[in-house]
């Protein structure tokens, strides 16, 4: 890794880069790309920024777009260029149409048809409060070769889009009243370009469509640390949200979900040290209500509370010895509106399913040197399918964690319990783990830790079960101490892990012991 700065009196240069070697072929960085052919060192991501005056010009791994529907945060190897001419910002950009490394296309533009670039206006309408009225216009124009990312496998096709976005938020001067409303129109189309694809079958062109998206979000705050009788400061704060994404809609930067509309409703606020949230959310898809296609119907519940006892005035002589308690709930329907006609539907082919999950945890610190935390999580499915209402399943989980710290000391014990159950075919499995950390710093640059845990799981089903055993041991020391900060560290690692895995074919099972370990060094180095 390389990072360096430079400064004038009105300019500046940073810059950082990243190179990954290996003496294994088949870990170099474009192995699964280049084969044997792969370079063994190779150019992870670089990225150099030169600031003049207002203008910024960025070359490398940058992001670009801030249009949720168009474009929103796209990374890639290109280049950007940004400038403020007061309230106004000015954007333009371009990038390469997926993720990159490499020496080669060290712009990441080589390759006009697999490209995407675009160019941003946003101009705060009232220049004396920035942020009370502010409006960005985006321009997309993008084509993707069938290329994946260095690290993606999958089948893809080539796809262009071409659009615009406006966005508009507003707030007033003490935020309680702020909202942001965007609108997106993309024309999308897939060109045929991979033959491997059509192949010998006569294949008909894809029809370009041009489809648009919307979103709201609204925010008010009822009551900003308004004392009330008998609970203290109060505050509320209630938010709404509505986001509609038409069929067909398409953006080759954005990761959207077509065809689905979305509501959603939240509160959220304090009484005293007492903080709550409650929110409810409604979808649905299948906007065009095709008749043979099926509409799939969510809602969707969540609710959370905290309060930290150790906090509460009236308390204070044990406050020490009480928790910061929290709870969270979650209440999932998603069902099926009706039955498609002419789509040879099943009544047991309808989705209609129930989930339902329960978080609690309590939290511990009398003392600096001890710490403990229980936490207990609940989640059920209910199938309500016909012929599938005992396709449910249920799962528990219990864990507690103890950490204590004696002098340059630490150590900590972790232990849990999880119980599954499959109903419909009365499978009951347990899984427990216990886990054994310490952490020692003799020195002031000088670390050494030891961690152990293992792990037992066991099916009704099967005689025997399976058990999973972890220990690593790291030292590891910094180098070249200057003003106590250290210049550089070394580091040795030794990790043993061992799994008894019963066979299921044989009769009783067998058990059978697999057996690893790895030992690893490292050094890094900071020059200046």
């Amino acid at each position: 890794a390389w990072r360096s700065a430079h400064e004038g009196v009105a300019w500046s240069i940073e810059s950082q880069t990243n190179v990954v070697g290996s003496s294994r072929q088949d870990q170099t960085l474009r192995f699964a790309q280049r084969g044997q052919e792969a370079p063994k060192v190779d150019l992870a991501d670089y990225l150099i920024t030169l600031r003049a005056g207002r203008a910024r010009l960025s070359l490398g791994h940058v992001n670009a777009g801030t249009n949720r529907h168009l474009m929103n945060g796209f990374g890639s190897r290109g280049v950007t260029l940004a400038t403020d001419m007061g309230p106004t910002t000015v954007t333009l950009s371009a990038l390469n149409g997926s993720s990159i490394v490499g020496w080669n296309n060290p712009l990441g533009l080589a390759e006009e048809r697999h490209r995407v670039t675009a160019a941003a206006l946003g101009t705060e309408l009232i220049r004396q409060r920035p942020g009370a009225l502010r409006v960005e216009l985006s321009l997309l124009d993008g084509s993707l070769l069938p290329q994946t990312s260095f690290t993606q496998g999958a089948v893809v096709d080539a796809e262009e889009s071409r659009g615009a976005g406006l966005q508009v938020s507003a707030s007033t001067p003490d935020q309680r009243m702020r909202f942001t409303v965007g609108y997106a129109r993309s024309r999308f189309t897939n060109p045929a370009r991979d033959p491997q694809l059509l192949g010998d079958t006569a294949v008909r062109p894809v029809r370009p469509e041009t489809r648009s998206s919307q979103f709201v979000e609204v925010g008010v705050g009822l009551l900003q640390n308004a004392q009330v009788r008998l609970l203290g400061a109060t505050s509320l704060n209630a938010a709404y949200r509505h986001e509609r994404i038409d069929p067909l809609y398409r953006s080759v930067a954005a990761s959207t979900q077509a065809d689905l509309q979305q509501n959603a409703f939240e509160l959220n606020g304090n009484v005293g040290l007492l903080s709550a949230q409650l929110t409810h959310a409604r979808s649905h898809d299948n906007l065009d209500e095709v008749l043979s296609v099926l509409r799939t119907l969510s809602r969707q519940t969540a609710a959370s509370v905290a309060l930290p006892l150790t906090s509460v005035a009236r308390l204070r002589r044990v406050a020490k010895w009480l928790p910061a308690l929290g709870y969270s709930m979650g209440h999932t329907h998603q069902f099926a509106a009706g039955t498609p006609t002419n789509g040879d539907f099943r009544p047991t082919d309808l989705p209609d399913q129930v989930s339902l999950t329960h978080n609690a945890d309590a939290q511990w610190q009398p003392a600096g040197a001890l710490r403990a935390t229980y936490r207990f999580s609940s989640s059920d499915q209910d199938n309500r399918q016909p012929t599938r209402e005992l396709a449910d399943f249920a799962a528990r989980t219990h864990a507690m964690t103890l950490a204590i710290a004696l002098g340059a000391c630490e150590v900590s014990v972790e232990a849990s319990s999880e119980r599954q159950l499959a109903k419909e075919r009365g499978e009951k499995s347990n899984v427990r783990r216990l886990g054994l950390g310490v952490t020692w710093r003799p020195w002031h640059a000088t670390s050494i830790i030891a961690l152990m845990n293992t792990v037992n799981a066991h099916d009704a089903s099967r005689p025997t079960g399976s058990r999973n055993n972890e220990a690593r041991f790291e030292v590891s020391q910094g180098l070249m101490p200057s003003g106590g900060v250290s210049r550089g560290q070394l580091f040795l690692r030794y990790a043993l892990t061992a799994a008894r895995v019963p066979f299921a074919d044989a009769v009783p099972a067998e058990l059978a012991w697999q057996r690893q370990w790895t030992l690893s060094s490292g050094v890094s180095l900071r020059l200046f």
